[in-house]
């Protein structure tokens, strides 16, 4: 799995983002090449502050319990635009090797089943040949 992260301009420890794909090991798996995008922004209090903070959340209708914001700058919409750039090329390779081993294993199946034909007809035509004579 490859991972990247991305911190908040502002520096808290509790803002980041991370993006992390994953290729799978083999070409039989339905889900196929995954994107994960995982933001944090948390921030750890104590318990009295916890508590304090559902009271606020319960009796104040604008309070809300998380920050919802996350301040980019050209640097981390770049790494993160160059991240997903990066998944949808590797993705797209993927998808062609998924196709070509699909592919693959249809002309092996197409293959075998010709030949089990052709062995049946053969046998026949000899059990045909042995019930003549």
């Amino acid at each position: 799995m490859k991972f990247k992260h991305f911190d908040c301009d502002c520096k808290s420890l509790s803002h980041v983002m991370r993006v992390c794909y994953e290729q799978p090991e083999d070409f039989e798996e339905d889900w196929g090449y995954m994107l994960y995008m995982n933001v944090m922004l948390d921030k750890h209090v104590g318990f009295f502050k916890r508590v304090w903070n559902a009271i606020k959340y319960v009796f104040t209708p604008q309070y809300t319990m998380c920050e919802l914001e996350f301040i980019y700058n050209d640097e981390t919409v770049d790494g993160i635009y160059n991240a997903l750039k990066e998944w949808k090329h590797n993705k797209k390779l993927w998808d062609k090797k998924f196709e070509a081993a699909r592919l693959k294993r249809k002309l092996e199946k197409a293959r075998k089943d010709s030949l089990e034909k052709k062995k049946a007809k053969k046998n026949k035509r000899l059990e045909d040949a042995k019930n003549k004579v």
